[in-house]
């Protein structure tokens, strides 16, 4: 048997996922009812979730309340018949805007948008554990510094893995499914940190695995379900890295600004494209492209290397050392142009 955790920032991407992505997530209830995969969940990953849900939908909310469809037309439009339609067409939108945005606000309140309601049919046939029964353990292990968590933050994460450590049954596979560098090696995207894939084996007879995303572990178990949004996402990340003009830039910003939550490899891919291409970089401060670097990028320094990072938060707020700057990122360039041959014809590379 497949023994399952997700964490709490997985969940949260139920929200960015397509209408057919959540259908077919409703294929993952049916393997828990089945005992194909037993699912775990945490208390704390619940509360956290209950909490980040709030913050996330209210942010996208008011990203769509904010949309303006009004267009702005001269007086001597008025002397052609379309500019009657567009006045028609403006007030049918505007009144179908305002329509929307009390179901959304209803359902938002209620619970009840899809992704929620697919989430508590997950958590109606999930194993929760008591997590806080580990809170001691889990002090302990934040004061020691050992992994997984962010230091000098919480000790969520380091509960977590104290609880699943303590209660994860001795049979079958143990995958754990995160978005967040917490648990990840260094060496590769989906391989779990030496330290704690060490502490598992020592403990546990279970195998463990470590995956970024759904789609990946589905994928790598051979589990029929197939999830789109994280593919246009990754493809998006790749257009924008390789986006040949300001024009094609504020389309891509445009459309990534429709998602809510990126993972971390799509979040240093927006790093990557601001430092390493000048048609990303020259535009920052346009009002669009501030606005999404802004909002999905200045909380997540986590992500990047520190040398990385000075450098995308120095270009997104401005900074009095641009000259600095300057040459960091000719640098990064020249680094990246010595490397292109390697990559070229390497089509799987989203960024």
């Amino acid at each position: 048997m497949k023994l399952l955790f997700i964490d709490s920032n997985i969940f949260l991407n139920f929200y960015d996922f397509y209408e057919e992505d959540l259908n077919q997530l409703n294929k993952l209830v049916d393997l828990i009812k089945t005992k194909k995969i037993k699912l775990f969940l945490t208390k704390q990953v619940y509360e956290e979730f209950k909490k980040n849900r709030e913050q996330t939908l209210n942010k996208a909310y008011k990203e769509f309340i904010k949309t303006d469809w009004h267009l702005n037309m001269p007086i001597f439009c008025k002397h052609y018949e379309e500019y009657g339609d567009i006045v028609r067409s403006q007030k049918i939108a505007k009144q179908l805007k305002s329509n929307l945005s009390k179901k959304l606000w209803d359902d938002i309140l209620n619970q009840q948008l899809k992704a929620d309601l697919l989430i508590k049919n997950i958590l109606k046939v999930s194993t929760i554990i008591d997590s806080d029964k580990y809170l001691e353990k889990a002090i302990i292990r934040f004061r020691l510094g050992w992994p997984p968590g962010k230091k000098n933050r919480s000790v969520g994460d380091e509960l977590n893995w104290e609880s699943l450590l303590a209660e994860i049954p001795e049979e079958g596979e143990f995958i754990i499914i995160s978005a967040d560098d917490d648990y990840a090696s260094p060496l590769a995207d989906n391989l779990i940190k030496d330290f704690l894939s060490d502490e598992w084996n020592k403990n546990k007879s279970t195998k463990i695995f470590f995956y970024k995303s759904l789609g990946v572990f589905f994928k790598e178990h051979d589990i029929k379900i197939e999830l789109l949004v994280e593919q246009e996402k990754d493809k998006l990340v790749g257009e924008l890295r390789n986006s040949p003009n300001f024009s094609y830039t504020h389309n891509v910003i445009g459309i990534l600004s429709q998602y809510k939550t990126f993972t971390n490899d799509q979040i240093r891919g927006f790093g990557t494209a601001l430092m390493c291409n000048d048609q990303v970089r020259a535009i920052i401060d346009d009002e669009d492209v501030k606005g999404f670097y802004t909002s999905n990028l200045l909380d997540r320094p986590e992500v990047f290397k520190p040398n990385d990072w000075c450098i995308i938060k120095s270009l997104i707020l401005g900074s009095e050392n641009d000259r600095e700057i300057e040459e960091e990122i000719i640098g990064l360039e020249s680094k990246l142009d010595n490397n292109s041959e390697e990559t070229e014809n390497d089509e799987d590379i989203p960024f």
